[in-house]
């Protein structure tokens, strides 16, 4: 049997354990940073939303800058493996603090070309492009990264579009990010 004394203290326990799980996971959450506002841009043959998959990292934490991409009606872009086209790509202005990894494409759909008996793979429909990106943590990098409160990220959204009859002009649309910069944790501060 439970003594009156020990029954406030249990439930104070209780309560307390209850508010730290429920909190942390908010706490976890604004750690990993939220996805930047999206920049809507819009040529003669895409609607383009891109933004960055967090607006703070710590270095060595993942995130990507994503472009969801819509083709206007009737037009398409080249997709990896069109030998001869220009495939749609992004492409990133070096930067020593960061570390990027392959642009990732979703599947592609094979487009016949009546006129040249052809068929090639392209994006037609809505398609999301993903380019997998980090702040270096680096022992060579960790001095200059260190000094950064913010990286920014520049580059440009490559492509040719082309219709059911003539292919456009190539064109390159310029992108720009600024990614806020957050101290390592100290789990991995003590590990690396």
């Amino acid at each position: 049997m439970m003594t009156p004394r020990r029954r406030p203290l249990k439930t104070l326990i209780r309560c307390v354990v209850a508010v730290i799980a429920f909190v942390a996971p908010v706490t976890a959450a604004q750690q990993a940073g939220k996805p930047t506002p999206p920049r809507r841009v819009t040529t003669d043959h895409l609607q383009i939303a891109t933004y960055a998959s967090h607006d703070a990292v710590a270095p060595g934490e993942p995130f990507s800058i994503v472009f969801d991409i819509r083709p206007r009606e009737r037009m398409h872009v080249y997709a990896p493996g069109a030998d001869g086209y220009r495939i749609i790509t992004v492409a990133l202005a070096r930067n020593p603090v960061l570390v990027t990894q392959p642009l990732q494409y979703p599947a592609s759909e094979i487009y016949f070309f009546e006129p040249l008996n052809e068929r090639v793979p392209v994006f037609q429909k809505p398609f999301r492009l993903t380019q997998p990106l980090a702040v270096s943590a680096a022992p060579a990098q960790r001095d200059a990264v260190a000094a950064l409160d913010a990286v920014t990220i520049k580059g440009t959204l490559e492509y040719q579009a082309c219709d059911d009859r003539i292919c456009f002009a190539p064109t390159s649309v310029p992108v720009s990010y600024t990614i806020r910069i957050r101290p390592p944790d100290a789990a991995r501060a003590g590990g690396a």
